[in-house]
């Protein structure tokens, strides 16, 4: 191997003793092997065997247990995010870079055909980190190494990388959980459970290690402060788990007769101790993450599922950090069996599966959207805007009256409940069930698709409350979906926070009693509303690109007998789901909010805004007209107003708020000579006529 001069303040390497095959250097305690070769005997030599060191290795080193440098200085995926292309490539690198320990005090780095052993306290001398990594050939860029050397050197700690070194990469979580709590208990060793219990510090520590032999804890930290978040394994998964911990110890004393000592000081300090080992394990070696979801009988890694279609359960693991269990047996035997075209299609997998749950979903949307809008006129934009969205999934007929192939919409629902299967955010929306009327079936399908989930698995937070309560967004944790019937009316603010929730971007949550943690919310939203609520900013596309709405028009009588009946079979979505979620996964969702967001604006203004729809009502009907130079007496257009309010079931104004309303429509209050007018609009006709138009439109109305 060639060797380079070190940098500044670094000794010029010297050679050590020569050995027949293996030549030794030093450099500022640094030991350098060339694997296999025997000592150069010259500069000219050296370059030759240089360039042949990968073909005439003899020492190839197999089979190496270590620890990845990138690993040993905790870089991480934020690290390479901000870093230009080549120190990105280097800090990439290192996951090649292997260390282990080779004596007490030394470890050994190895790349590819060459080896390095230095003393472990030189990981953080920079001078010597520096000529390692060079004389390693990691880069040929100073600049580079010098900065990557910089990043690896400070954040090293010593003493948790020997522990890490010690313990090795292999093990999992769990099985680092156990070995730092047997490293704890010999603090113990010389002490009988008499003495122990004499003091509060050993008492606790006691207590702590005897709960680590029956859970595995995992510590969620919070951004200030020490009280973060603890979970622990139980059934499957990891949950919320301080409570259970404290329960174990108190069932521990109570078995072993020393109950009344424990004090909640006693407690607190245990709690500290399972944290220390918990936040050191997962330094070691973190659970391993991914699209896990537990079932009664396994776990299904989701990401092998959507790139292979095959349906494996893998044994309940404690090194695999998993959140989500569905109470629920996952029939992989019913998946087995269906055809090839079930396999792929999530509806035709419902039909063979369950015909009646099929044709149940069906009938929600067993409607002439004609004979809808002749029956209630009231309904007459939600059912123009029903054409439209059912006409863009494909389902209704040439005349566009009838929706004829309902297995369109079926199959948006099937990936709208799969994609709540998914335990990330890959399509960022929430879905909306619509319908002025009540008894359309929007709440049994919310009910239908919490019983599929477990309602352990499901939050109920209105988007007013996720907006504004910074306490309730931590009931997002954990959660697969939040779902809600009958969202308020009331104003959404904060849209830009809702946006990171929908998007499952990163957010800050206030835990009662605790701190403020971070986390990834994944939970997808779905709501129910009869009444559309009220948006801060319209004009926000952002916002409403991450909305779909789906109609809901044909009314029910209520049956709670067949809803039930319906629940006991909402398990058996299951499998459709997950063939939704793989179809859309490959060929996108049926009906992407982005392609109607203008209709979505508009149809939301309407039902939303009651001044916006008395305007567009009047100039549909040549009452009124929109005229920036037009001026219309602010009386009778109140009048106007509360009598087409009265008549639609909006709230009547007094004028001070029907002028302010107006205003955000460009319309503005003016004086002239005494009297009150609004500016921007104006009768198509004359008042007596206005009213008259009016009088029949309102009749037609009602």
């Amino acid at each position: 191997m060639k060797m380079r001069e070190g940098n500044r303040g670094v000794n010029p390497p010297h050679e050590g003793p020569e050995e027949p095959r293996t030549p030794v250097i030093s450099v500022s305690g640094v030991t350098i092997k060339s694997n296999g070769l025997n000592k150069p005997q010259n500069d000219e030599e050296e370059t030759k065997i240089a360039s042949t060191l990968r073909d005439k290795e003899q020492g190839e080193i197999t089979g190496f247990i270590g620890v990845s440098l990138y690993d040993l200085a905790r870089l991480n995926e934020v690290n390479l995010k901000y870093e230009g292309g080549e120190v990105k490539k280097v800090l990439e690198e290192l996951r090649h870079v292997r260390v282990s320990l080779c004596s007490k005090d030394e470890v050994k780095v190895i790349y590819k055909d060459n080896e390095i052993i230095l003393p472990l306290e030189r990981l953080k001398d920079f001078y010597a980190l520096h000529f390692a990594l060079q004389s390693l050939e990691i880069s040929n860029d100073m600049k580079v190494l010098n900065k990557i050397t910089y990043m690896v050197a400070s954040r090293i700690n010593l003493e948790e990388a020997k522990t890490i070194l010690e313990l090795g990469i292999e093990r999992g979580y769990a099985e680092v959980v156990k070995v730092l709590t047997d490293k704890r208990r010999e603090i113990l060793k010389n002490l009988d459970l008499g003495e122990i219990i004499k003091r509060k510090d050993t008492l606790a520590l006691y207590l702590a290690l005897r709960v680590l032999d029956e859970v595995i804890p995992y510590y969620i930290k919070p951004e200030k402060g020490s009280k973060g978040l603890i979970l622990v394994f139980k059934d499957g998964v990891y949950i919320e788990g301080e409570e259970y911990i404290k329960a174990i110890a108190n069932k521990i004393a109570t078995e072993e007769g020393f109950v009344d000592k424990v004090t909640r000081q006693v407690l607190n300090n245990m709690m500290e101790h399972i944290k220390a080992v918990s936040i050191l394990a997962k330094e070691i070696q973190d659970p391993k993450r991914g699209m896990f979801i537990a079932f009664k009988n396994g776990v299904l890694d989701l990401d092998e599922f959507i790139k292979t279609g095959k349906l494996e359960l893998k044994p309940f693991n404690p090194n695999l950090y998993v959140l989500y269990k569905i109470p629920h047996e996952l029939r992989v035997d019913v998946y087995e069996n269906l055809s090839l075209k079930a396999k792929a299609d999530p509806v035709e997998a419902l039909k063979e599966i369950d015909k009646e749950l099929y044709k149940a979903m069906c009938d929600w949307f067993d409607i002439d959207l004609d004979k809808i809008k002749e029956e209630n006129p009231k309904l007459e934009a939600d059912v123009e805007f029903a054409r439209l969205i059912y006409g863009m999934l494909g389902a209704l007929d040439e005349d566009e009256k009838k929706v004829k192939n309902k297995d369109r919409i079926i199959r948006l629902l099937l990936q709208i409940q799969g994609n709540c299967l998914l335990p990330d955010v890959l399509f960022d929306f929430l879905t909306l069930l619509y319908s002025m009327e009540t008894m359309t079936a929007k709440s049994t399908w919310l009910r239908m698709v919490s019983t599929m989930l477990g309602w352990r698995n499901v939050a109920s937070i209105p988007l007013q409350e996720l907006a504004e309560d910074e306490f309730a967004r931590i009931e997002l944790f954990g959660k697969l979906a939040n779902i809600y019937t009958d969202l308020p009316a009331g104003r959404i603010k904060n849209q830009g926070v809702l946006k990171q929730i929908i998007s499952g971007e990163e957010i800050t949550a206030n835990v009662k009693h605790k701190g403020r943690i971070r986390f990834r919310p994944i939970a997808k939203h779905i709501y129910s509303c009869n009444k559309l609520p009220k948006i801060e900013d319209i004009k926000d596309r952002a916002y409403l690109r991450r909305i779909l709405i789906i109609p809901f028009l044909r009314k029910f009588k209520r049956n709670e007998e067949f809803k039930k009946y319906l629940m006991r079979k909402a398990h058996k979505l299951i499998i459709p789901s997950l063939i939704a979620l793989r179809d859309m996964y490959y060929n996108g969702l049926a009906l992407d909010p982005v392609d109607v967001v203008d209709k979505i604006q508009e149809f939301w203004r309407l039902k939303s805004d009651p001044v916006y729809r008395f305007l567009n009502e009047m100039v549909k009907h040549g009452i009124l007209v929109l005229d920036k130079n037009g001026v219309i007496d602010d009386n009778e257009l109140l009048e106007l107003y509360n009598k087409w309010a009265e008549t639609v079931g909006e709230s009547t104004l007094d004028m001070g708020e029907l002028t302010k309303r107006l205003k955000k429509h460009h319309i503005r209050k003016v004086t002239r000579k005494g009297y009150g007018y609004y500016k921007g609009i104006k009768l198509q006709k004359s008042l007596d006529e206005a009213k008259k138009t009016l009088e029949t439109f309102l009749e037609a109305e009602s």
